[in-house]
C-alpha cells in the first residue's frame, strides 16, 4: 500500500511499516472472463452467447447450455439427425450415429497487447495501472455427456458434465492488487484481470432439448488471518524481527445458473429460434480479519492491529437474458444473437475495517452504477465446415461522476469493443474418434478518452493537490484454441 511520506516520530515510523506491510485497501476488480470473455467463439461473437453456446465454454456464458446437444450433428446434406440418446426397444442404432459427438475437450489461450495510456500525471502521482496490463492466458475446458456413464430417464434428452480452467500464461493464479484507492488505477485491466477462473457444471435438456436448466460453480478465495512480529526495533532502519504468520484460506463458492428455450419445439414457424437466461452470482476474494501484533525491544511495547484485511477481485451480480434467429438466406446460414446483460456494480462493498480506515481520513468510497450492456453477434456458415463470426458491443464505465474534490481515483473508461474470428471442422483424422475444431479471434477494445479532476493523492507533501488528468486507448486481443468432440 502506498502511504504518505511525512516527518514521524520512532513509534510512527514504525507503526507505518507494519500498516505497509500488513493493511490493504480495496480495488474493485474482475477476472478475464468478465473483462474479455471465455472462449475463442464467444469473443468472436461479442459474447453474445446466452441463447446459443452449446460447447464446454457454457460454465460461464449459460451452464444450461450443457444439456443443449441436438444442434452438435449435422448429416452430410446439412439437416439435423436424430439425436435421440435412448433408443427405443428394439430400435437399431442410427446411420448417422457417428455425427454425434457431445463429449469434447478443447485447449484455448489468449493474449491482450495493451494501447492504455494515461497522461496529465506529474511525478508525485505515482501509479502501476499500467503494469501488467499486456498478459496471456491460457484456459483447458471439456464437456462430458453423462449418458456414457448412468443412463438418464426419458425425459431427459441431454445431460453433460462441464469443466473450465483458466491460469496466467506465466503460471500466475492470481495477483493481488489491492492499493490504496486514491492512487489512480483500472478497475477492469492489468493485474486486476488476472486471476484463475475454475468452473464445473452440469447442463440438462428435457424434452428433445426443448427446453433445459443448468448451474455451474466457481471458486473464489477468503479467510482469516493473524501475523506476530516479534523483537522489532523503533528504527526506520530495515530490520528482520522473528515473525509467525498464520492465515486459515478456504475455498468460496458462487454460482452461475441458467435456463434456455428452443420454441420450434413446440411451434415449427418458430424454427431458428433460441431464447436463454442466465444469473452469475457475485464474488471476491477476502481475507478478513487479518490481524496483527508487534513487541519492540524497548519499553516492552505492545502494537495491536485489529480487523484488517485484504479485499480484491470483486465481480458484481450479473443478469443477462440473450435471444438468437437462424435467419434463412439462401446457400448460407446466418445466426445473429442478441444479449441484453445487467451488471450490479452499485452492491460493491468493501470491508467495514478499511471502510472505518478512509474514514478516519476524511475519505468516503464514493457508489458506483448498474451497468447495462447489449452485445451483438453475428455467425455466417458459407459451408458446413467453416463459420465467419463478428461481433459488438458498448460497455459504459460503472463509476459515477465524482465531485472536485473527491479523492478516490478508480479508473474505468465507457468502451467498444469490435471483434471477429472464424472456426474450422475438420473430419476425423488417423485413429481420432471426432472431428477437430479450431477457432481464432481477434478482439479490439477502445476506450473512450476521459479526463478527470479529482484530488490526488500526493506522497510527497502532507496536503493533496487538485489536478487534471485523463486516460484512454485501446487493447488488442488474439485467441485462438483447438478441440475435438468424440
Amino acid at each position: 500500500m502506498l502511504m504518505r511520506q511525512q516527518p514521524v516520530t520512532a513509534i510512527g515510523t514504525f507503526i507505518a511499516l507494519i500498516l505497509t506491510l500488513a493493511v490493504s485497501l480495496p480495488l474493485a476488480a474482475s477476472n478475464p472472463a468478465d473483462t474479455y470473455g471465455y472462449s475463442p467463439r464467444g469473443i468472436a461473437l461479442g459474447n453474445a452467447m446466452t441463447a446459443t453456446v452449446n460447447d464446454w465454454s457454457s460454465v460461464w456464458y449459460n451452464p444450461a447450455g450443457l444439456g443443449k446437444t441436438r444442434s452438435l450433428s449435422k448429416s452430410s446434406d446439412g439437416k439435423e439427425v436424430d439425436l435421440a440418446l435412448k433408443k427405443k426397444k428394439g430400435e437399431k442404432s442410427s446411420n448417422n450415429s457417428s455425427n454425434y459427438h457431445p463429449t469434447e475437450f478443447a485447449l484455448s489461450s489468449f493474449y491482450t497487447v495493451s494501447g492504455h495510456s494515461i497522461s496529465g500525471l506529474t511525478g508525485d502521482q505515482t501509479t502501476e495501472a499500467l503494469n501488467g496490463t499486456s498478459f496471456g492466458m491460457v484456459t483447458v475446458g471439456m464437456a462430458l455427456d453423462l449418458n456414457m456413464i448412468v443412463g438418464m430417464p426419458s425425459f431427459i434428452s441431454s445431460a453433460r458434465l462441464g469443466i473450465g480452467a483458466t491460469v496466467g500464461i506465466d503460471g500466475t493464479a492470481m495477483k493481488i492488487n489491492d492499493i490504496d484507492p486514491r492512487t489512480p488505477d483500472y478497475v477492469r485491466y492489468g493485474r486486476d484481470a488476472q486471476r484463475a477462473v475454475i468452473l464445473a457444471g452440469l447442463g440438462l435438456g428435457f424434452l428433445d432439448d426443448m427446453f433445459g436448466a443448468g448451474v455451474s460453480v466457481f471458486t473464489s478465495f477468503g479467510g482469516t488471518g493473524h501475523m506476530d512480529l516479534n523483537g522489532a526495533e523503533i528504527s526506520p532502519d530495515p530490520q528482520t524481527p522473528l515473525a509467525q504468520t498464520k492465515m486459515d484460506m478456504k475455498m468460496v463458492p458462487s454460482f452461475n445458473a441458467g435456463l434456455y428455450f428452443t420454441p420450434d419445439r413446440l411451434l415449427s414457424l418458430l424454427k431458428g429460434l433460441q431464447i436463454g437466461v442466465s444469473y452469475r452470482m457475485e464474488s471476491k476474494v477476502e481475507i478478513a480479519p487479518l490481524d496483527a501484533e508487534a513487541t519492540t525491544t524497548v519499553f516492552s511495547m505492545l502494537l495491536d492491529m485489529k480487523n484488517m484485511a485484504i479485499y480484491d477481485y470483486y465481480v458484481p451480480h450479473i443478469i443477462t437474458a440473450g435471444i438468437s434467429y437462424s435467419i434463412p438466406v439462401p446457400l448460407v446460414e446466418v445466426i445473429v444473437s442478441v444479449d441484453f446483460e445487467y451488471q450490479l456494480w452499485s452492491k460493491f462493498s468493501i470491508s467495514k475495517s478499511n471502510t472505518q480506515v478512509l474514514e478516519d481520513r476524511g475519505v468516503f468510497l464514493p457508489g458506483m452504477k448498474d451497468v447495462p450492456i447489449v452485445r451483438t453477434g453475428i455467425e455466417v456458415k458459407p459451408l458446413s465446415w467453416l463459420s465467419i463470426m463478428t461481433g459488438y458491443y458498448y460497455q459504459p464505465s460503472m463509476l459515477k461522476s465524482l465531485p472536485i474534490d473527491s479523492t478516490i481515483n478508480f479508473m474505468d473508461n465507457d468502451m467498444h469493443a469490435i471483434s471477429l474470428g472464424a472456426e474450422f471442422v475438420i473430419p476425423p483424422l488417423l485413429s481420432l474418434k471426432g472431428p477437430l475444431v479450431i477457432a481464432a479471434g481477434y478482439q479490439l477494445q477502445y476506450f473512450a478518452d476521459t479526463t478527470v479532476t479529482r484530488t490526488v493523492f500526493n506522497q510527497t507533501t502532507e496536503l493533496d493537490e487538485i489536478r487534471n488528468y485523463s486516460y484512454g486507448g485501446m487493447n488488442h486481443l488474439v485467441t485462438v484454441s483447438v478441440g475435438i468432440k468424440i
